[in-house]
């Protein structure tokens, strides 16, 4: 097999490391989860799923290191892992087998390498209805001797109402605190005051290791030691960084920069049914904690993702993604625009977005490229008197009704007598929204989804198939007729100066392998991910993608193509997309290119696609050599999976 770096192989670069892919997942439906009702399921729980195997491992490339590993595991690339992992996924549970052993089939998570062929604890088709509590902006809270008793009244209140409301995730979507790590004591007031609060989440960590209900509390523009500036953020990792969670069953791990972090709830706790995964993302993420939001999705293929993020959403119905504080011409923050664009839309598993920042309420559904439906929610009231007089969002899953439904409730809140509006009576605030939660889950363990993007692990090893390039014929002494430019960061699409063609193609899709496309499959949907940057990158009139009728390579130019690809010659006279009127600013978009996957999975010689200019406006998109791994082209191909 050609284009693929498997496990076991060398690094690309050539140092003395290996490429490596190690996806433990949690085995959470070969034992109910702990709860503080029946605490002896603690040392149950933990006999089957031994705490090396709670945090899913980072994948990567690069030179080994001694890690000085524990004992129990063994060190493999960067990371410990168990040993003796090799196995078999259970075909009742599915899911991802250990390291050396295979994927089982069928629906919910699967059991870990080593211990499959143990049935789930829960029907997966079972219609299980359980609701999350949305802790909007708590700074004004926490820098108030006197409104901290709101927050404090929050969590108290989702803990002595856990059974009785089914709440089994709290989600605090960022400004924990006012003033970061400013003044002479670094703010410490306003941390110990959030800390407290968040500790009833807890209760008695040495009696129920797991506290009471799992959490997430992602950092805001004011979390960061000097507020709005993302340089550092000392006093939230102190406070809540990782190592708050350590040992945690559901706390799945965080991002290199430790300031995103996931987490894993069940729609049933007490029996480990309905598993969703959580990702809880700073402030205007980063490429790099993007990159690693993916590769966990991919982890995990049969479960729906809820993300939590700070600044997303405008006010209103419908309402606004952000696209404020892009960085758009090198790798960076990425804006709620871009994160929809990168991380949201293909990866058909995220079907719910919290956030918080702005003051007020608002609500967006959007449908994807792949054609699945995203529910967006703004949740803030920290302007409201007393800091935000207690409210919170209670977002109930309601599988039962193929419904989710939003409520505000204050437990400080008193009608009549509080000063400020009662938003539990506003539709602003209370509403519901159709989604069938059963039917999202069943797509996603009736289809097979495959990323292919270069130098990332899309689920099945690294991919390394993809070449792209563009061509000129140099009138205008840019890209002279000859030149290579099969290493260039961006490629260049135009009509005018030197005519540029852009070339672009995934390698190595179709055959019997992990990761492959089977020859013949019948392709539901397949999109075309591009992220355009760079100076003067955007385009009125953009490009249309015609696929490829002969082959070429990165070294193919201009005058090697004899005078460039000419049409109907050397490709499809017909496109299969048009990119007028979607690359107007910088940013990402997804292109529907299931046309062309068809055609190859039929048995027509997959050649890739080049770019026609539609006019004279330039246009360059990242090529598969630009640095940021995320920004890369991406190739994102869903089939139905065949009994």
């Amino acid at each position: 097999m050609t284009g693929r770096v498997a496990r076991g192989e060398p690094s690309p670069s050539g140092g003395a490391g290996w490429c490596y892919s190690t996806r433990w997942v949690v085995a959470a439906q070969l034992a109910p989860r702990p709860t503080r009702r029946d605490p002896d399921m603690v040392a149950r729980y933990a006999s089957v799923v031994p705490a090396s195997l709670m945090l899913v491992a980072l994948s990567g490339c690069g030179d080994a290191t001694d890690l000085s590993c524990g004992p129990g595991t063994v060190q493999q690339g960067d990371h410990c892992v168990p040993s003796g992992s090799s196995g078999t996924g259970g075909n009742g549970g599915g899911g991802v087998g250990g390291e050396g052993g295979t994927a089982g089939a069928g629906g919910g998570i699967g059991g870990v390498g080593g211990m499959g062929g143990q049935e789930p604890a829960c029907n997966p088709a079972e219609a299980v209805d359980f609701k999350l509590a949305l802790l909007p902006d708590t700074q004004h809270y926490s820098d108030s001797a006197t409104d901290i008793a709101h927050f404090e009244a929050q969590t108290q209140w989702i803990v002595a109402n856990m059974a009785g409301e089914s709440l089994v995730f709290v989600t605090l979507v960022g400004d924990i605190v006012h003033n970061g790590a400013q003044g002479s004591n670094l703010n410490q007031d306003q941390w110990l005051r959030a800390d407290g609060a968040m500790a009833f989440l807890d209760g008695d960590l040495n009696s129920f290791p797991d506290g009471l209900i799992p959490y997430a509390a992602v950092p805001g523009n004011h979390d960061y030691d000097v507020t709005w500036d993302k340089t550092t953020a000392n006093q939230y990792l102190t406070y809540f960084g990782p190592h708050r969670y350590a040992g945690r069953s559901w706390f799945l791990g965080a991002a290199p920069d430790q300031r995103s972090m996931a987490q894993l709830l069940f729609g049933d706790p007490d029996s480990g049914c309905q598993p969703y995964l959580h990702l809880g993302l700073e402030w205007l993420p980063t490429d790099e904690a993007l990159q690693w939001a993916q590769n966990l999705i991919v982890s995990y293929p049969d479960l729906p993702v809820i993300v939590s993020t700070h600044q997303y959403l405008g006010v209103g119905d419908p309402a606004a993604r952000s696209t404020s504080d892009d960085a758009v011409d090198s790798a960076g923050d990425n804006s709620a625009e871009s994160l929809y664009r990168k991380l949201v839309e293909p990866f058909p598993q995220v079907f719910l977005v919290l956030s918080g920042h702005i003051f007020g309420d608002g609500r967006l559904t959007s449908t994807t490229a792949l054609d699945q439906p995203v529910h967006q929610v703004l949740a803030d009231y920290q302007s409201d008197p007393n800091g935000g007089n207690g409210w919170m969002q209670l977002v109930e899953l309601r599988a039962s009704t193929a419904e989710v439904e939003l409520s505000t409730f204050s437990p400080t809140y008193v009608s009549g007598t509080t000063a400020g509006p009662d938003r539990a009576t506003t539709s602003e605030s209370n509403y519901a929204v159709a989604f069938d939660l059963l039917a999202h889950r069943q797509w996603l363990q009736t289809h097979q989804v495959v990323h292919f993007r270069q130098g990332q692990d899309g689920g099945h090893g690294f991919y390394w198939g993809a070449e792209d390039t563009h061509v000129g014929d140099g009138d205008a002494g840019t890209t002279p007729p000859a030149m290579v430019h099969g290493t260039a960061d961006n490629i260049r699409v135009d009509g005018d100066d030197d005519n540029e063609q852009g070339l672009l193609r995934f390698a190595d899709l179709f055959g019997d392998d992990a990761g492959q496309i089977p020859q013949g499959t019948t392709i539901v949907k397949a999109v075309l991910t591009l992220t355009t940057e760079g100076t003067a990158a955007h385009s009125d009139n953009g490009a249309r993608l015609h696929r490829m009728t002969t082959g070429w390579d990165e070294y193919s130019t201009y005058d090697s193509l004899t005078g460039g690809v000419q049409l109907p010659a050397e490709a499809q006279a017909g496109h299969d997309a048009d990119s007028a009127g979607a690359v107007e600013s910088k940013g990402t978009d997804s292109f529907d290119v299931t046309a062309s996957l068809q055609a190859w999975s039929d048995g027509e010689p997959n050649d890739g696609w080049v770019f026609i200019a539609n006019d004279t406006d330039r246009w360059e998109f990242r090529s598969s050599d630009w640095g940021a791994v995320v920004e890369r082209p991406l190739l994102t191909v869903v089939y139905e999976l065949l009994d």
